[in-house]
């Protein structure tokens, strides 16, 4: 499980899963809290960092303080960052569903016959310099 969610990218598993029709809720939100692990897990570390580099660990008893004092902070940090979110989601028309590219978009027929050129080219150029240097 942790290969596919490591190697896959996330737009891919949200299309497979709305192809299974899992519930559009569902996908939305994993898509959220997709996007917001890494955005809390940067804020955590933040604070962190500040509290360390205020001696904020330094002990059992402070270090408790200082650990409680960082699941709030880290909370109230989410909460107005859902808010802001929403707020700019709605600014962009938001009506209740996310919308996402297709997967498509990455494809191109075009790719091959370029990438097949662009190899004929150094192949052409290597027997070239090989013929005349050498």
């Amino acid at each position: 499980m942790y290969f596919l969610a490591l190697n896959t990218p996330m737009t891919d598993v949200t299309m497979a899963l709305e192809r299974l029709h899992v519930p559009h809720l569902m996908v939305e939100l994993m898509e959220l809290i997709y996007r917001f692990i890494f955005v809390l897990t940067e804020t955590a570390s933040r604070i962190r960092l500040a509290q360390e580099s205020r001696l904020g660990y330094q002990g059992l008893r402070r270090s408790l303080s200082s650990l409680g004092t960082l699941a709030s902070m880290v909370f109230l940090r989410a909460w107005r960052k859902a808010d802001r979110v929403y707020t700019a989601l709605e600014s962009r028309g938001y009506s209740g569903s996310l919308v996402t590219l297709s997967g498509d978009y990455a494809r191109g027929a075009w790719l091959y016959p370029l990438t097949a050129a662009v190899a004929a080219v150094q192949l052409a150029a290597w027997y070239f310099e090989r013929r005349v240097m050498g």
